[in-house]
């Protein structure tokens, strides 16, 4: 018997699979927003939107339109469609993605084992780690965005407003991270005929999304059964 089934490793490799199965659980399960994501249509490049690739290693093959990105043609991205399976994605852009960071939560065994942030720090031109960082309420988080929309420390918070207020923001993204995981995990068995890799190692990495009234968690990316991140992430875990 090989494992993982050949059919759960090519759904795993394609970002299309994962992101629709990503928007119906949002429908379905959670309730919340997502950025829209279609596929390319092979003709027109649109401004302001992010392209990315299927089948593609971590951050190769994507297009930021902050200017980070080299513009490319119709011409290029045809031709790395030539393969089966190979298509471009149009993504909304989430600029707070950059600006406020990512939160990473760790699950083992469907439990989640510890939570970290990064963000992206213009001084050092990097990433930066935060781990067990103060997680403020959705509701919180909209009232301090819409008062100060250049405000970055949304996610790694220095200060809570109180223990209780604390404790019901790390609640409330521990309840939506674990309802998408279970949900993930129920469509992928029915997809292998019981088994996923889901139920053993994860790491979900959550943006916040803002809208006109409110904002929601989404999931930009799903890592499962990662042994090198694992091994990474040990070396700052205590």
């Amino acid at each position: 018997m090989i494992w993982p089934p050949i059919n759960l490793i090519k759904m795993a490799a394609c970002k299309w699979s994962t992101i629709v199965k990503l928007d119906e659980v949002a429908a379905r399960t959670t309730h919340t927003m997502r950025p829209t994501t279609t596929l390319w249509d092979g003709m027109h490049i649109p401004n302001g939107k992010v392209l990315k690739r299927c089948y593609s290693s971590y951050q190769e093959d994507v297009y930021l339109p902050d200017g980070s990105s080299k513009i490319p043609t119709v011409e290029s991205l045809n031709a790395e469609s030539v393969l089966p399976g190979r298509h471009w994605m149009i993504q909304d852009w989430v600029p707070q993605l950059r600006q406020l960071g990512e939160l990473k939560v760790y699950f083992v065994d469907m439990k989640v084992v510890y939570i970290a942030v990064t963000r992206y720090s213009p001084s050092k031109s990097g990433w930066e780690f935060s781990v067990n960082p103060t997680i403020p309420t959705l509701a919180e988080m909209y009232s301090l965005y819409t008062q100060n929309r250049s405000r970055t420390d949304f996610l790694i918070w220095p200060q809570a407003s109180d223990r209780a207020g604390e404790d019901a923001g790390r609640a409330e993204l521990l309840e939506y991270a674990t309802k998408t995981l279970d949900a993930l995990i129920a469509y992928e068995r029915r997809a292998a005929y019981g088994a996923t890799s889901l139920t053993g190692m994860c790491r979900m990495d959550i943006g916040v999304l803002f809208r006109a009234s409110r904002c929601d968690y989404f999931v930009s990316e799903i890592d499962a059964d990662n042994r090198a991140w694992y091994i990474r992430t040990r070396t700052w875990y205590p």
